[in-house]
């Protein structure tokens, strides 16, 4: 994982701005490093930079992905107000775009339902959670599970897209 950390890092320093492919690459290879090595402040900068990368290039499937990733560090965090209001935003850039169906919607559902049953589940708490679900939500995780996940059910995100 220092590896990784470093070799992108170094990769960052040469790239030039415009490079956006390569620079988009390395943000997301080092913020998956930091989140790996449980890093979420670093993680969090380094993904914030590849939401940048991500927009500047104009592809939509990587902003989308870029704010999944953030979703997922924001919920391990515990700030699952933010996690929804992201997973609301991309849904319906999503809807805009055509890319409703696409796998990475149904990953954004599923965030959005497990942050919406986590919120309820500690309504009556004033303390910030880290929610459990988030280390299953890694879309490295619902690819090799096949999507399915086992706790929150994402039709309570779907019935709040209506």
């Amino acid at each position: 994982i220092q590896g990784i950390i470093r070799y992108a890092s170094e990769a960052l320093e040469y790239l030039p701005e415009q490079d956006v492919a390569w620079r988009r690459t390395a943000t997301v290879a080092l913020g998956d490093a930091h989140i790996i090595k449980g890093e979420m402040a670093a993680a969090h900068r380094v993904q914030l930079e590849a939401l940048e990368v991500s927009r500047a290039a104009g592809n939509i499937y990587m902003i989308l992905i870029a704010n999944l990733k953030l979703a997922i560090t924001l919920g391990q965090r515990g700030r699952l107000r933010r996690v929804i209001e992201i997973c609301r935003q991309q849904m319906q850039l999503a809807r805009e775009r055509g890319m409703s169906q696409a796998v990475v919607a149904g990953w954004l559902l599923t965030i959005w339902g497990e942050a919406l049953a986590e919120l309820t589940r500690h309504a009556s708490s004033s303390a910030v959670v880290a929610p459990s679900w988030v280390s299953r939500l890694s879309p490295d995780n619902l690819r090799h599970s096949g999507g399915k996940t086992t706790s929150a059910d994402p039709t309570v995100a779907a019935r709040a897209l209506h």
